[in-house]
């Protein structure tokens, strides 16, 4: 198949350097495009109608060809023909003894140029399904996507700047509050009740004493300094038990001069 389809794009080049001739000899440098579809129609039994669409899409004049390659390798050529600027012009070739199985065998190829003898300045290049050049009738195929312009290449965008990355925020466990015991501290009972205070040791009434004859001595003895008598009260005592004495003999003394006296 790939020497079928070289050997029909050789005649279709050999075809355009024989047969073009130079539309408009002022021109100089003239742009040359074309375009072209081509359409595979199998309604029919046992034959393939095949055509080809071609478009000079140049702003001057140019020749244009196209050839259709057969299943078995047979090449059916046409042109050169002069197309006007945008001129649109149709080869078509029936091709019999093929069914919907050699579909994939049938090959166009359209080309064309500003002169004769130079090589093409645009061709399809060679055209088979499933190309999206070619359409097929009258056989259970998917479709395929129409042809579309070539991409026009533009500067890439340029990505805004962005600032960088930050760290998402880290989730920490809110803090636990510790609860606050309100229940009031019982405050320990002052004893208000007065202190009682320390007796005070009275003077000891003064008694009458009976005079005894007894020997008196300011010395406190260690027996009554161990009872906490102190010996100034000793003295105060010892004092009155003197004058109680002496009042106590002036009485006696009295009573016997009363008796002598009788």
């Amino acid at each position: 198949m790939n020497l079928r389809l070289c050997a029909s794009l050789g005649l279709g080049a050999a075809l355009v350097a024989g047969g073009l001739a130079i539309a408009t000899p002022a021109l100089a440098e003239p742009v040359i495009t074309g375009s072209a579809t081509v359409t595979l129609d199998f309604t029919t039994a046992g034959r393939v109608d095949v055509t080809v669409d071609a478009v000079n899409t140049s702003d001057v004049p140019a020749y244009g060809s196209a050839v259709v390659t057969a299943p078995d390798g047979t090449e059916y050529p046409f042109g050169p023909r002069l197309f006007a600027a945008g001129e649109a012009w149709v080869y078509e070739k029936t091709l019999l003894g093929y069914s919907c199985g050699d579909l994939d065998l049938v090959a166009a190829i359209a080309f064309g140029a500003s002169a004769t003898g130079i090589d093409p300045e645009w061709t399809t290049s060679i055209v088979t399904h499933p190309s999206p050049l070619v359409t097929v009738i009258g056989c259970d195929v998917p479709p395929t996507d129409p042809p579309t312009d070539p991409p026009v290449e533009t500067d890439p965008p340029t990505d805004p700047p962005t600032d960088p990355p930050t760290d998402p925020p880290v989730e920490t466990d809110p803090p636990v509050e510790t609860p606050v015991d309100e229940t009031p501290i019982d405050e320990a009972p002052v004893d208000e009740t007065p202190a009682e205070e320390a007796p005070v040791d009275a003077a000891p009434a003064a008694t009458d004493v009976t005079p005894v004859a007894t020997t008196t001595s300011s010395t406190t003895t260690p027996a009554l300094a161990e009872t906490g008598v102190d010996g100034d009260r000793m003295a105060m005592v010892a004092g009155t038990a003197v004058v109680g004495l002496i009042a106590g003999g002036m009485i006696l003394l009295g009573r016997r001069r009363a008796r002598a006296g009788r």
